[in-house]
């Protein structure tokens, strides 16, 4: 992901900024998986209802794994 932010700016300018932009670009992605879509997640981040997956396993995943967060 960090390299793709390169390619974009240029650079991540701080270690800071580079987690802040690996936090968002993680959570967009899992919202992704679950089926919602980029916008729909950041609006309902901006107005303090954040989006969380209902329990924390990935629709489609054959093996029924959980995410690694609700481990």
């Amino acid at each position: 992901m960090a390299k793709l932010r390169q390619k974009v700016s240029g650079c991540l300018r701080t270690m800071t900024g580079a987690r802040q932009f690996c936090a968002i670009r993680s959570y967009l992605s899992t919202a992704a998986k679950h089926g919602l879509g980029f916008l729909d997640a950041l609006v309902t981040l901006a107005e303090g209802r954040p989006w969380m997956p209902r329990n924390g396993v990935i629709p489609g995943d054959q093996r029924g794994r959980a995410c690694a967060h609700a481990r």
